[in-house]
């Protein structure tokens, strides 16, 4: 058995009852949970070690984003603010921002999903890109400016400096190894079209960065892809 199919099968073992609000895998493999029973990250490494953060907020956090070095960064709705975090998990800014749904790391820079505009921001008021997300829009970074919004009104691709193009009408996406995968009807699909995955349970994925694990989520139980 892989070890991600055995460290998410302790997952829900352990934490019977709480889903993720966010999921999130970096570069060395270590599946990140954002909880929406409580204000924590939860952390779930390949050796199968699990450890957790508690996060300093009034309600739940609204959005999880790791950065390719390591740094990673919470939302707060209800704070208004964007929390930042060093690899040694100490917090090092807080961003006043207005309604943040979820984000993503682009670079040096955060992107974020204004909740009240349904805009895609920086938290320095730059408009990326106009009514294309809301409250359960998911976010996923492709680097080089490019990221993903999948939520109620379709997936989108926003490229910096080129606004937003419509990927899908519904369903769920994100980047994997720089392309596209999509989750709709219970398969998912690769930009070409081609089924990668059939009668699968979950509304949204996620992806390491080089697209060695696929995870389906938002189901009763986290889904690995092999």
């Amino acid at each position: 058995m892989p070890w991600f199919a055995s460290v998410l099968l302790l997952l829900a073992y352990n934490f019977t009852g709480i889903f993720p609000t966010d999921l999130e895998i970096d570069g060395s493999g270590t599946v990140w949970v954002l909880s929406s029973a409580s204000p924590l990250v939860i952390r779930l490494s390949p050796d199968g070690t699990t450890d957790s953060y508690s996060l300093d907020i009034p309600g739940f956090a609204s959005g999880l984003a790791i950065s390719p070095t390591g740094r990673w960064a919470v939302s707060s709705a209800a704070s208004g603010v964007i929390l930042v975090h060093d690899t040694d998990d100490i917090l090092t800014a807080e961003m006043p921002v207005e309604s943040p749904g979820d984000l993503v790391w682009n670079g040096l820079d955060i992107w974020y999903v204004n909740t009240s505009s349904g805009n895609l921001e920086t938290p320095g008021g730059t408009i990326l890109a106009r009514d294309c997300a809301g409250r359960n829009t998911r976010l996923s970074s492709g680097g080089f400016g490019r990221v993903l919004l999948s939520g109620s009104r379709g997936v989108f691709l926003v490229e910096e400096g080129r606004g937003k193009t419509l990927v899908a009408g519904s369903g769920h996406g994100c980047f994997s190894a720089g392309e596209i995968l999509l989750l709709s009807g219970g398969m998912v699909l690769n930009p070409r079209g081609d089924t990668i995955a059939v009668d699968v349970p979950g509304t949204r994925l996620s992806s390491s960065p080089s697209g060695g694990t696929v995870i389906v989520w938002g189901g009763t139980v986290p889904s690995v892809l092999e």
